[in-house]
């Protein structure tokens, strides 16, 4: 927010969706330290709506907007597919991919982390593998948990002709032990799962690839099928899957629309983790022959 007053500070260049990303993850974060004692209804309720202050001053564009709704209306793939493969369509993927990569920097920071540190312990691969999809999946589940709880709220406040702005009507419900409860429920049935299949895609990410990679007579052409089947195929059909079953378990509607932007969104956040679960492998074996090499 002072960026966007100032020219000369370092993240005046941020692009309006990162703003978004991270002004939602404050929100998220709010959330989650009401809950855990860590704040406030009243402070937390505050720093809400602030960030959703923050938010109407970098809205989406009309086009951006027209475009979700056909999302969320679709109802085969085909309809989704026609409403995707439009200029407008791309954006507003890019838009979603951009947005939801803001929310799990941190997340995918401290996953990031772990595998360094896996790796210079020369931590085992299956070690190495539980160790980062549990981070990756707590990540997940912190995400899901706050941006749920936030959707449940701001459906109620509207239903109740208010909105999430309003610091007063929000720090009611915060301080409503049994709305909560019925928000951390909600979230929690959407968390858990997509938290699951998020921990097993990250802690596989790169495996295939590295598996290529060390067959003996492997081609170039190969490893790179393998990266982009990875990337391309299996980390987005995970994340269709993670939204496919939160629906299911949460007792929501089914939406295609949904999961098939879940789908394409994940391409760019797929593409990144494997390219860290990649790295964090071939980094391990590095060290692990380094440490037989000097065993001998």
């Amino acid at each position: 927010a002072t960026a966007a007053e100032d020219s000369s500070h370092p993240f005046s260049g941020l692009p309006d969706w990162a703003a978004r990303g991270f002004y939602r993850l404050g929100q998220q974060s709010n959330i989650m330290q009401t809950q855990l004692g860590l704040d406030n209804p009243e402070n937390a309720a505050k720093d809400i709506g602030d960030y959703q202050r923050h938010l109407a001053k970098v809205p989406y564009d009309e086009n951006v907007i027209d475009t979700l709704v056909k999302f969320d209306e679709s109802q085969t793939v085909g309809e989704f597919w026609d409403a995707a493969t439009t200029v407008d369509g791309l954006e507003t993927i890019a838009t979603v991919a951009g947005e939801s990569l803001a929310q799990y920097a941190p997340a995918l920071a401290t996953t990031l982390g772990v595998g360094i540190a896996a790796t210079a312990y020369a931590a085992p691969a299956a070690v190495a593998t539980i160790m980062i999809g549990a981070v990756a999946g707590l990540g997940s589940l912190a995400v899901e948990y706050g941006a749920s709880s936030i959707e449940a709220m701001s459906e109620y406040l509207n239903e109740q002709g208010s909105n999430i702005s309003d610091n007063r009507a929000v720090a009611d419900v915060l301080s409503n032990e049994e709305k909560m409860e019925e928000f951390t429920d909600f979230a929690f049935k959407r968390g858990i799962p997509i938290a699951v299949i998020d921990g097993l895609s990250v802690g596989l990410a790169g495996k295939l690839t590295l598996a290529v990679r060390g067959m003996e007579k492997s081609s170039k052409a190969a490893r790179i099928a393998a990266f982009g089947t990875e990337a391309l195929a299996i980390q987005p059909a995970l994340g269709g899957l993670g939204e496919y079953t939160a629906q299911k378990v949460a007792g929501q509607d089914f939406k295609l629309g949904d999961i098939a932007l879940e789908v394409v969104a994940e391409v760019p956040g797929g593409t990144v983790e494997t390219g860290i679960g990649l790295l964090v492998d071939k980094k391990r074996q590095q060290k692990q022959q380094e440490l037989k090499d000097l065993d001998e």
